[in-house]
């Protein structure tokens, strides 16, 4: 550290060093910081910030156009929308028959080196609308309790469970529950995500649109010409469909949220102990906006939230 941080280059040579007694290497009364009186622990000081940065928000809210947010939340985050994303290649191939249900396993490449797995499940016959299910689990779990999946189709919906990257077949192998269990086994990929100024979940919205832009194009025998979607996001899908919505309202017909974050405010910031949200942050949002703020765009009654 001499060397480097000094520009100092000479041997260095140990002496002799008093050893304190306890007494004296304690740099607080009882031996943690935490228990003197006014002490602010590292989360403390975000809950202040994270106030500062509310308060900025309810201002640049009142007095900025939609349109403008829109453009710097999908410059601060680069995501793909206003069709940059194109309609993904998709492989198809039938899978089990489940309670009489017929589905057929997918594959979608919504860009080079990614790959969403799940299936699309047909009712006998298709007469009504198409549901985009994503599980934060991955589509894999779906199947543990099929019921709601199977609902769907007995009304005549066509229902596309995948699972986005990360989830399900590519969530990445963890080495240590301890911190998996805290951070999310994708935590590098997060990490490397803010890195390159592209956050995991900016992939994850991309990968919504470019799912509504594969499924627009289709042939959807017995289902007329309306190319809008119903989503349903569970759980770590919440805060990419979030995101698509308000950003491609036009999209959807409705869309259900289920057991994920819906405020980073709420929360996260003000439960420091909540377990796996490393994914879906996103650089210095906050001073720009929170999850509420998009939704509070949106038309009344077009999302709808579930514990």
């Amino acid at each position: 550290m001499k060397r480097w941080l000094l520009g100092v280059d000479e041997d260095i040579k140990e002496t002799e060093v008093a050893i304190l007694t306890d007494e004296e290497a304690l740099c607080s009364p009882d031996g943690h910081v935490l228990l003197m009186d006014g002490a602010k622990s590292v989360f403390d000081y975000h809950k202040d910030l994270a106030e500062e940065l509310k308060a900025k928000r309810e201002a640049l809210w009142a007095d900025t156009p939609w349109e403008e947010i829109r453009t710097q939340i999908i410059e601060m985050n680069n995501i793909r929308a206003d069709g940059k994303m194109p309609a993904a290649p998709l492989g198809v191939f039938e899978s089990p028959v489940i309670e009489g249900v017929r589905t057929y396993g997918m594959s979608l490449n919504p860009e080079p080196g990614v790959r969403l797995y799940g299936a699309q499940v047909n009712p006998p016959e298709a007469n009504a609308d198409i549901y985009i299910y994503l599980d934060g689990r991955g589509s894999d779990a779906v199947w543990e309790d099929p019921a709601p999946v199977l609902e769907l189709t007995s009304k005549g919906h066509i229902v596309v469970v995948l699972s986005l990257r990360g989830t399900g077949r590519t969530e990445a192998k963890y080495s240590s529950e301890s911190w998996w269990s805290h951070f999310g086994p994708d935590w590098q990929d997060t990490a490397l995500g803010h890195l390159v100024g592209k956050p995991v979940l900016a992939m994850r919205t991309d990968e919504i649109f470019s799912i509504m832009e594969t499924f627009k194009i289709a042939k959807r025998p017995g289902l007329g010409d309306d190319r809008r979607f119903h989503l349903i996001a569970i759980g770590e899908a919440v805060p990419p469909a979030i995101h698509a919505v308000a950003l491609e309202p036009d999209f959807f017909k409705s869309v259900t949220l289920r057991g994920g974050i819906t405020s980073w405010h709420e929360d996260v910031i003000q439960n420091p102990m909540a377990k796996n949200q490393y994914v879906n942050t996103g650089y210095n949002v906050l001073a720009v906006y929170d999850l509420p703020d998009l939704i509070g765009t949106l038309p009344d009654g077009l999302v709808s939230i579930e514990d």
